[in-house]
This record gives structure tokens, C-alpha cells and sequence, in this order.
């Protein structure tokens, strides 16, 4: 049986040892020494020799198939070699070829480069061009289309073989530009190619005035194509025009760009920059950054290479003047001809700036954009700028470092946002040009001019990028030394010392061993020697507190942390600080960080800062310092206490008295802020220290009854948080309830609005403290909150979102008082409001409701920063569960009052966010019954055109809308909710399945037929309205006319019995008219109204 089987298994190896991939070469090479005979000797009859080249051009067609074959490059030169030398050797093989590489190469994506390399051999090695223009006169006379996969096919094959053979193109360009009328984007797109290559390889190299021609009729084809209707071509163009842009290697100052097309292209470029597709922004980003770089105007070696506005603006005026009022040189006068050249020369790099300038401000806005390629660029952009000392890239630098804060992940190849943000920070700031001996002290000054010329939220952001820039060692030693060295110098000025320090707490955040090793330069110079300066003296608590902070893992417990005496240095020089007069309203912010340090540096600091108060109440109401029954008398002061009539000013505080008080509230509110603070951190020191007690006890069986001491503590911390804090009877801040209370509401007393605004802010931090409070005094922040002063709205608005927090159940239900912020005429607190709500939506504080149609409203805000902010809320919301499908008919129901037009725009983007299909159907249904209550024109199209910015890409979305007809088929009469409707159903033919599309189809006839008897009836019913009330408008004469005998008997009759009954109630003389004259009268209307 062994034997029997052996020959099989023989055959079955030798199946599996083939491997046609290395053998495919052996069969090319005797096929190829065929095609080098000569085969008109061989074969006598043209027949017999066509047969064996066809059964060769057949063989190559079937390798060819697999794409795999022409990974190896001698078997494609091989093949390449075969066709070229049969269409050469012999003509009549030409029209045959021709077919195969029409009709069955260029068809497939995979083989349109070979088809090139195959053509360009033919025209260089064998001389033979008529392939070539045979093939191109033919594709010019097809039409394409993007759903045939031969036509991407064709596109390659053209770029391709414009790379190898741009003058042969150039002699088909004629035929060739028709192609741009052609349907098929990858056609126009090929096209775009061809010109970009023969403007390079052909036209900007010839001198000749039928060249120059010839490459200005193309450059104006290239700009017609910036408008043109698909996005893939537009930026093709904008790729086509890079490349002409780059400069040449063998004269740097020479672009293929003509200089007078330069600036239109770069106007063109601007225009794209605000473009719909990101692919196309990206590209006319990278564009405007090809055009710094490849400046004309950077040759002179005056100028250093720089393209600063004001140098050029300088040079221009200087020039002017040495020209004087001549404008044209006269003959021979060398001098003034060469000012006239450099004259033109300044004023076209002033121009060139200009436009720089234009699109800076756009590319700025761009660096919010979510898609990472396009702010990677804008990056760039702004990096090369910077290079050149342009000044407006000092806006884009400062804007970039925003982009810290971003959280995408980090790819292979293009990389994180931040990584890029790091990598070109660290080009700009970090690495000086030239390479100096001491490049620290260039470090150094530079950053210090960045941050000096920074707002609040961009410091934030930088105190973030350096904080990672330290973590990854890439802030050298030398440079924290450097800064140290310019604090401490007495010879520098203040703000150069101030942000060397600013500087420094960024950086020791991440290195604290930088700012703990010369705590003592930081008392005696920032708390000491610099005291008066209230800034530094703030900074230097604050970078204290960076080096205090200790970052806590995720689930486990605070590390311990040492706390010094009183007697410390710096406690003292803090509490000098502190309690040293004042005017200057920069002491307020020291005061926040000064109390922020003395909780967490010193030991007891709620007895500290008790101190603190009482000494400042002592100096303000002249009772004694440590009577306690005394404070108490406090708050009944007030009503008793006299000020001067007269104004006061709000920036110098005359009245010394005011400003004391200034002082006192924000402490006491601060105090109160940071006593929560320390009762928590109280509480997760017990916990350490329980944990650490008690790691190998096991828990009891009663404990976890009853609960443990654990619990019991927490809830002691919460009982002091809740009633002994505020309302304890030896607690120091009870008084000061009473105290802030009364100064809100009678605040027109003191005659001082930063007062009423430090009062009202130290009211909402008592109000954090405990909920009794809070809800006691709710009512009168609501009242402030409504007529307040902008900072005093913009203060509670942001309370509130504490509170809400804290005290959620108290500021739910009066919410709304949050959401009417939202339409302040001042920004700041309308911009404070959206952000607190932003943060209390998103993470759960409280719930989504109906008001969020406040929030969409602001997608529209006259605001650019609102707006964006809106978008942004949107977006992040879009990511929770189903939170815009739920909120969408609220949404929709209370924007009813938005303008048409702004209606709109706002639901069109947040209809953008719904995209699953049960949701779509779900949302056509709902919008259908929509019909039955809307009463006005207005309503029902608004319904309409919510229903065309859903997909319908179902047959049960489609149906529904189908059988819901009933409900709106008496509305079809409104052109534009007739127009919405249809645009559903051209949606569903463009993009949509065949059967769907049949359906659709089929409803638009039902829908048309609806629409013409909706206007019938409209039109019949219009008529009859005007016909009512032309017929009421109308007064009908009296017609009299003889009665009938039978009528004369009634009246008679009728006329007795008046005349009894009226004599039977002495009633007076009257005369009544007849019933059945009025009943003549009715019937006569009838008649006229009948007829």
C-alpha cells in the first residue's frame, strides 16, 4: 500500500516546491531573446508572425494581472524591454499594443507606472514617440468618469508619465487641456499635475517670448483652477504651485514663479486659507510657509536676511526721501536709478509682508482647528515666520502654546500636537542662532520676553509646557541658574527680576530641589528686599507653593508633609507683609497666594490667619486685639460708623478706612475658603495615619456594622464644616457673616464699588462653607447677580459654579438664574457664564434640561471667541451617551424666537452630531408629529428643514417620512418646505441604495402630486377669503317693497298685541319696526348673496 501511494506524494511535493515568482524570470528571458530575432525571416507571412506576438503580448497581459509581479525590478524592466522593442521592430504590432494597454492596463491602478516607464523607454531608448501620441489622442477623446476604476487609472498614468516625458506632453497639451471640463476630479487632477511639471521641467528653463507666453497661459489656468468645485483638485493646485515655489539649485534667488505672478498666487493662497476642507487649509498653509521661505527678498546683505515690517517700512521711507520728489530718474544718473531699483525692491518686500500678514491672522485661527495635520502646519507656519523676525508671528507663538492642553495620542509617524509643540518651542526658544559661548543668557532673555508679553491663560499654558519640557530634561541647569542670577541682580529692572522669577516657579514645579535650595534668596529679595513690589511678592508665594505641591497617584493617600514653625523666615516676613498698610490694590493678590503659603508651609495656620483678622478688625473698629466678646460688637458698629460726603475715587482710595475694609472682607472670605481646604487635608492625614496603624489589623465584624472611627471622624469633619464654622459660638468667623451681609446690602453707604465687589465675592465663599448659609443668603446673591456691575455678575457667576458643586440640590433649581448670564450685555460675564456651565454639564454637576437651547444659542453669538467656546461645548457633549438626542426637542422648541437665518446655522451644527440610524429614524418620526402643532408658515418649514439635515440612509426612516404625509400634505403649498423635502429625496438619489432609491422615486411623485392639490386648495381658500372680505366691506341699500296679503293680516296682528302689552305697562310712545319687514330684508340678502 506504501509503495502504492509514493508516485502521488511525489507529485504533491513537487506542486508545493513550485513557486512561480522565482521562475517567472526564467520564462522572461528566452521570450525576450525571441523578440530580439528577427522574425520576418523566421516567419514569411505577417499572419504567422503576429500570432507569435500576440501569443507574447497575451503571456505578459496575464503576468501582469497580479500586482505582485512588478515588485521586482528586473522582471519589470524585462517586460518594459519586450513591449518596446516588438511595438519598435514592428509596426503593425502598434494598433495591437495600443488595445492591450487602453482597454486592459489602464484599468488597473497598479500598473499605470510601468505604462509610463514602458512609453518613456520607447521615446528615449528606441526612439519610437508615436506610441506616446497615439495613446494620448485617444484617452483625449473618452470621457470619464470617478465611479469607473479605470479612471483613476488614466490620472496616474498621466502624472506619471508628465514626470518622465513633459515635452511630449507639451506637444498634446492642446488635446490635453480639454481634459479639464472633464467630470472626473482624478482627470482634472492629472491635468494639474502635467502643467506643474511642464512649467518646471520645460518653460521656466526657456528663454524664449513664445515660452513666456506659453507659461503665463499657464499659470492663469492654475489660478482658475484655486475656485475649482472639488477639493481634491484645489489642492492639488495649491501642491502644484509648492513645488514651482521651491527655489533652484543652481540660484538660490530663482523660483519657477515669474515675480509678478507671485503675489497673485499668494492672494489666491490667502482666499484658500478659509477654505471648507481641511485638506485644502492644510495646503495652503504649507503653500504660505513655501512663500516665506522662498522670499525674493532676503538677498540683500544689509538686510541679514530678514523679513521685518518695520525694517522695510524704514528702509521705503528712507529711500523716498533720498529720491525727493523726482519719481522717474533721469538719463544716465546711475545713482538715482540704482535708489529707484532698491526703492522697488522695499516696497514689493513691504507688500509681500503685507500679505504674510493677512493670512497670520487667518492661519492663527486655524490653530484651534481639530484636525491634527492642519495645526501641525500652522505650527510650522509660524515657527519660519518667527525665523525671518516677522512680527506677526508673535501672535501664532503665543496661541500655540495652548496647544499643550491637548490630549490626542502620539503616532509613529506624524507624532503628538505637543510633541510638535515641544519640538518648536524648543527651535524658537531654546536653540539660539549661531551657537554662542553662553547661549543661556539668550535662553534666558528670550523667555523672558515671551512671558512679559503674555496674559493670564497663556502664562497658565506655559507653566504647563515648561513643566513637561522639565520633566523631559530638556531645560538645561544653566538656564535655572541664569534666571537665579537675574533675580537676585540689583542692576536689572524690576520686571525683568519679577518674570525671571515667574520663570523660575514654572520651572521648579516640575524640579523642586531648584526653588528649596535657595529659599532664603526668596525671602530676603522677593519677601524682603523687593516687598514693596507687591507683583514679586506674590510670585514668590507662589512659587513656594510649587515647590510644596506634591502630586498624589491615583488612589493612594496624600504623602506626609512637614510644616514649619511661626518663627520661620518666611512665615514672618509673609505675616509682616500681610499686615502692613497698603494702598496698592496689587495687595490683594498677594494676599490670596500669602494665605494659599501660610496653609500649607506653616504649622496652625487657622490660628495664624485668626490673628490676622483680629489685628486687622482691631485697627478698623478700635477694639481690642484678643477680647472676644468684643467682635461680636462688630457688625452693630457699622450702623453707626460716619464716612465723608464726597466721591471717592476708586483707584487711589482716599479713604483709608474703605480700603482697610477692602482688605478685611477678602481675608475673612479667603480664610473662610482655605479653612475647607485644611479640614480635608485634616481629615486625609488621619487617614494616612490610621492606615499606616492599622495595615495588619483585620476589620471586625462590628465595624463594618456599625462603621468604623474612619467614618465617625469624617462625619466630625462635616459637622464643623456645617454649623461650628460659621455659626460655632467661639468660632472668629461668625461675626463676619453678619458683617458681609450688612455691606451687601447696604453697599450705597460706603460709596465704593471694589467694596461691594470684595464683599459679594467673600459672601459666596461663606457660602461654600456651610448649606444653612448658602441657602439663607441665596436671595440676595440672585438680586446682586441681576443688578450688580459687571465684575460683581462676572464674581458671583463663577461662585456659583462652587456652589454648585458643593451644594448642588440648592442651585438646581434655580439655574436658570445662571443661564439667563448667558445673554449679559458684558462679555466677560457672558463669557464666564457659557464656561461654568461648561463645566457643570459635562461633568455631571447638573442635569442637561431645556435651558441648553440658551447654549446653542451662542453658536451664533456676535462673538468669535463665544462662538467658538459653543462649539467646542457642543462637541465634547457629543461625546456622552445620547446627550444631543435627548436634548434635541428642547432645543428645537425654544429656538423658535432666533431669526430664520441664525435658526438655521444652529441646527444645522447640531444636527451634525447625529449620526447613528436609530436615531435618525427616531428623529424623522418626532419631527413628522411636529406638524400637527405648528400653526405658522414659519414653524412648519423650520420642521422641514430639520428633516432635510437628516441622512434618510434606511428604508424605514424614508417610510416614515412617506406615511407621515397626511400630517403635512396641507402644507405642501409652502414652496420652501415643498423645496426641504425634495432635497431629502435628491440626497437619497446622489448617495443612496438602489432600492432605497426606487423608494424614493416612487414618494416623489406621491409628493408631487400632493404639492399641486396643497396649492389648489391654498389658492381656492385664498380666494375665498378675499371674496368675504370684499363682501363684508359692502353696505346694501334699503329696498321697499308691497307686502304679500297674507303678510299685511300678520303685521296687523302682530301690531295689536305690541300695542296691548305695551299699554298694559304705561309704557311711553314707541315706535317698532315691523318682524316681518325684517324678515323681508333677510330674505332679500339671501338672494343677493345667492345670486
Amino acid at each position: 500500500m506504501g509503495e502504492a501511494k509514493q508516485p502521488t506524494e511525489i507529485k504533491k511535493n513537487k506542486k508545493r516546491d513550485f513557486d512561480w515568482s522565482t521562475l517567472r524570470m526564467d520564462a522572461l528571458v528566452p521570450m525576450q531573446r525571441l523578440t530580439l530575432l528577427d522574425l520576418d525571416r523566421i516567419f514569411t507571412a505577417n499572419a504567422e508572425r503576429d500570432l507569435v506576438l500576440g501569443m507574447i503580448y497575451k503571456s505578459i497581459s496575464l503576468m501582469l494581472e497580479n500586482p505582485e509581479t512588478l515588485k521586482k525590478a528586473n522582471v519589470r524592466d524585462t517586460l518594459s524591454d519586450i513591449l518596446c522593442h516588438c511595438v519598435a521592430q514592428y509596426k503593425t504590432s502598434q494598433q495591437v499594443l495600443k488595445s492591450r494597454i487602453l482597454d486592459e492596463y489602464l484599468r488597473e491602478e497598479h500598473l499605470a507606472q510601468f505604462v509610463a516607464e514602458m512609453v518613456d523607454t520607447c521615446v528615449v531608448q528606441y526612439q519610437y514617440s508615436d506610441i506616446c501620441d497615439s495613446i494620448l489622442v485617444d484617452l483625449c477623446s473618452r470621457s470619464f468618469n470617478d465611479k469607473e476604476k479605470a479612471t483613476k487609472a488614466v490620472g496616474k498614468f498621466l502624472t506619471h508619465l508628465s514626470e518622465r516625458q513633459p515635452k511630449e506632453l507639451l506637444k498634446n497639451m492642446a488635446q490635453l487641456i480639454q481634459l479639464l471640463d472633464s467630470e472626473a476630479y482624478s482627470i482634472r487632477c492629472a491635468i494639474i499635475d502635467i502643467l506643474g511639471h511642464i512649467i518646471h521641467s520645460v518653460l521656466a528653463k526657456d528663454d524664449s517670448e513664445a515660452a513666456a507666453k506659453t507659461l503665463e497661459s499657464f499659470y492663469d489656468i492654475l489660478s482658475q483652477r484655486f475656485m475649482d468645485v472639488n477639493f481634491y483638485v484645489r489642492a492639488r493646485v495649491l501642491k502644484t504651485i509648492q513645488m514651482l515655489a521651491q527655489r533652484h539649485d543652481d540660484a538660490p534667488a530663482i523660483t519657477d514663479i515669474p515675480f509678478k505672478t507671485r503675489s497673485v498666487l499668494i492672494d489666491l493662497s490667502i482666499k484658500r486659507l478659509k477654505d471648507k476642507a481641511s485638506l485644502v487649509r492644510k495646503r495652503a498653509i504649507e503653500l504660505m510657509t513655501q512663500f516665506i521661505e522662498t522670499s525674493p527678498f532676503i538677498f540683500i546683505d544689509e538686510d541679514k536676511g530678514t523679513l521685518s515690517e518695520k525694517h522695510f517700512a524704514d528702509r521705503v521711507q528712507q529711500l523716498t526721501e533720498a529720491l525727493g520728489q523726482e519719481t522717474e530718474p533721469e538719463q544716465g544718473d546711475e545713482p538715482k536709478k540704482k535708489l529707484q531699483g532698491l526703492l522697488n525692491y522695499y516696497e514689493g518686500g513691504f507688500g509681500f509682508i503685507q500679505q504674510i500678514k493677512r493670512a497670520s491672522d487667518i492661519i492663527c485661527e486655524l490653530l484651534g482647528s481639530s484636525v491634527k495635520t492642519e495645526v501641525v502646519a500652522a505650527m510650522r507656519f509660524f515657527v519660519i515666520a518667527h525665523r525671518f523676525d516677522m512680527e506677526c508671528a508673535q501672535n501664532g507663538i503665543l496661541c500655540m502654546v495652548h496647544k499643550i492642553w491637548e490630549k490626542d495620542t502620539s503616532d509613529s509617524e506624524i507624532g503628538s500636537i505637543r510633541d510638535h509643540l515641544i519640538r518648536n518651542f524648543v527651535d524658537i526658544h531654546m536653540n539660539p542662532p549661531n551657537s554662542p559661548s553662553n547661549p543661556e543668557k539668550i535662553i534666558a532673555s528670550a523667555l523672558i520676553s515671551l512671558v512679559s508679553s503674555m496674559d493670564l491663560a497663556q502664562q497658565t499654558s506655559l507653566d504647563q509646557l515648561l513643566f513637561t519640557m522639565a520633566q523631559r530634561d530638556l531645560i538645561p541647569d544653566s538656564l535655572s541658574a541664569e534666571l537665579w542670577l537675574r533675580f537676585a541682580s540689583r542692576s536689572l529692572d524690576v520686571n525683568e527680576r519679577k518674570f525671571s522669577l515667574v520663570l523660575i516657579g514654572m520651572i521648579g514645579r516640575a524640579k523642586k530641589e531648584i526653588i528649596a535650595e535657595r529659599l532664603d534668596v526668596l525671602t530676603r529679595i522677593g519677601l524682603g528686599e523687593l516687598s514693596n513690589e507687591m507683583d514679586v511678592a506674590k510670585y514668590c508665594c507662589i512659587a513656594i507653593l510649587q515647590m510644596l505641591n506634591q502630586k498624589r497617584e491615583k488612589g493612594s493617600l496624600a504623602a506626609p508633609q512637614a510644616r514649619q514653625k511661626r518663627e520661620h523666615p518666611t512665615v514672618v516676613r509673609l505675616l509682616s507683609l500681610l499686615l502692613q498698610p497698603s494702598t496698592d490694590l496689587k495687595w490683594l493678590g498677594f494676599a490670596e497666594q500669602a494665605i494659599n503659603c501660610l496653609y500649607e508651609f506653616v504649622e496652625h495656620p487657622d490660628v495664624l490667619c485668626g490673628e490676622i483678622i483680629q489685628k486687622m478688625t482691631a485697627k478698623i473698629f478700635r477694639v481690642s486685639e484678643s477680647a472676644d466678646d468684643q467682635m461680636s460688637k462688630v457688625a452693630d458698629m457699622l450702623s453707626t460708623m460716619q464716612f465723608e460726603d464726597k466721591q471717592e475715587s476708586q483707584e487711589t482710595f482716599q479713604s483709608s478706612v474703605v480700603f482697610d475694609l477692602c482688605q478685611l472682607v477678602f481675608v475673612v472670605g479667603h480664610v473662610a475658603l482655605k479653612q475647607i481646604v485644611y479640614l480635608e487635608a485634616i481629615e486625609s492625614e488621619y487617614k494616612r495615619r490610621k492606615h499606616l496603624n492599622g495595615t495588619q489589623k483585620k476589620t471586625n465584624d462590628l465595624e463594618m456594622v456599625t462603621g468604623s472611627v474612619e467614618d465617625e471622624f469624617a462625619d466630625r469633619v462635616q459637622f464643623v464644616r456645617e454649623k461650628e464654622l460659621l455659626f460655632g459660638p467661639k468660632s472668629l468667623l461668625t461675626v463676619f457673616g453678619r458683617l458681609l451681609t450688612f455691606i451687601s446690602v447696604n453697599h450705597s453707604v460706603f460709596k465704593s464699588q471694589i467694596l461691594h465687589s470684595l464683599t459679594m465675592v467673600s459672601l459666596v465663599k461663606f457660602c461654600c462653607v456651610s448649606a444653612s448659609f448658602c441657602e439663607t443668603h441665596l436671595e440676595l446673591i440672585f438680586k446682586t447677580l441681576q443688578s450688580g456691575s459687571p465684575t460683581i455678575r462676572s464674581n458671583i457667576v463663577i461662585g456659583l459654579g462652587d456652589l454648585a458643586i458643593s451644594f448642588n440640590s440648592l442651585i438646581d433649581p434655580n439655574i436658570q438664574f445662571l443661564y439667563q448670564r448667558l445673554e449679559d450685555p458684558d462679555f466677560t460675564v457672558k463669557k464666564n457664564a457659557f464656561m461654568v456651565l461648561t463645566f457643570l454639564i459635562l461633568n455631571g454637576m447638573i442635569k442637561v434640561k431645556g435651558q441648553i437651547s440658551e447654549m446653542a444659542k451662542c453658536l451664533e453669538d456676535e462673538d468669535t471667541r463665544i462662538r467658538n467656546m459653543a462649539k467646542l461645548f457642543f462637541t465634547e457633549l457629543a461625546l456622552k451617551d445620547n446627550a444631543i438626542y435627548n436634548n434635541l426637542p428642547d432645543i428645537l422648541s425654544n429656538l423658535v424666537s432666533v431669526p430664520q437665518q441664525k435658526y438655521h446655522k444652529i441646527i444645522k451644527y447640531i444636527m451634525g452630531f447625529i449620526t447613528k440610524e436609530r436615531q435618525n429614524e427616531a428623529i424623522v418620526e418626532k419631527l413628522c408629529y411636529r406638524f400637527k402643532s405648528c400653526d405658522t408658515e414659519r414653524a412648519w418649514t423650520d420642521v422641514g428643514y430639520c428633516l432635510s439635515l437628516l441622512s434618510f440612509g434606511t428604508e424605514k426612516s424614508l417610510k416614515k417620512l412617506q406615511d407621515a404625509l397626511p400630517l403635512y400634505s396641507d402644507k405642501l403649498y409652502s414652496e420652501q418646505l415643498f423645496k426641504n423635502l425634495n432635497d431629502i429625496l435628491n440626497k437619497i438619489k446622489t448617495v443612496g441604495k438602489p432600492e432605497l432609491k426606487a423608494l424614493a422615486e416612487s414618494f416623489r411623485e406621491t409628493l408631487q402630486q400632493a404639492h399641486v392639490k396643497s396649492v389648489e386648495n391654498h389658492t381656492a381658500a385664498q380666494g375665498a377669503m378675499e371674496d368675504k372680505q370684499r363682501i363684508g366691506t359692502i353696505v346694501l341699500p334699503t329696498i321697499e317693497r308691497q307686502p304679500e296679503p297674507e303678510e299685511v293680516v300678520e303685521e296687523e296682528k302682530e301690531e295689536r298685541e305690541s300695542e296691548a302689552t305695551l299699554s298694559e305697562k304705561e309704557t311711553p310712545e314707541v315706535t317698532i319696526k315691523p318682524k316681518s319687514r325684517r324678515k323681508s330684508v333677510l330674505k332679500k340678502k339671501k338672494r343677493y348673496y345667492s345670486s
